[in-house]
């Protein structure tokens, strides 16, 4: 019965459109990623950081809400956990969000070339973020 209660909290979670916009973000950076840093030895050094703090928090985010959307799933307990845990991922989610966004408005005018993924990255940030605040709003 809890195995039962396990993967019927992982389809919640999986069919959640908020992971979705996660695993999106996380999938559309990563091929940003691969065009401007990971086949290209002169990217620029002065945006080392940027770059990093970039492809750190674009898998971390993902996995993040993951579990904060498990917490969020779980039944309450007289302990509530589940709860606790989800809020405490949901903040390393805004942290990551932040983290993000100032660093890919740090690259953005650096790659002009990229300024429509860029801007539909932010976008993305946005849309994920606004939805967390959403969802903390209801716990």
């Amino acid at each position: 019965e809890e195995e039962d209660e396990r993967q019927n909290i992982r389809k919640k979670v999986d069919a959640d459109p908020l992971y979705h916009a996660a695993k999106n973000y996380a999938r559309k950076t990563h091929g940003f990623l691969r065009d401007t840093l990971y086949k290209n030895k002169n990217a620029d050094p002065g945006l080392a950081y940027d770059f990093q703090t970039v492809a750190w928090y674009h898998t971390m985010l993902q996995v993040k809400l993951h579990r904060a959307l498990n917490g969020y799933y779980e039944p309450a307990d007289e302990d509530d956990l589940g709860m606790h845990d989800a809020v405490a991922q949901l903040q390393v989610c805004k942290k990551a969000i932040t983290q993000s966004a100032e660093a890919l408005r740090t690259i953005k005018p650096a790659y002009p070339a990229h300024t429509s993924i860029l801007t539909e990255l932010l976008a993305r940030l946005g849309n994920i973020e606004s939805r967390i605040l959403a969802m903390e709003e209801s716990i």
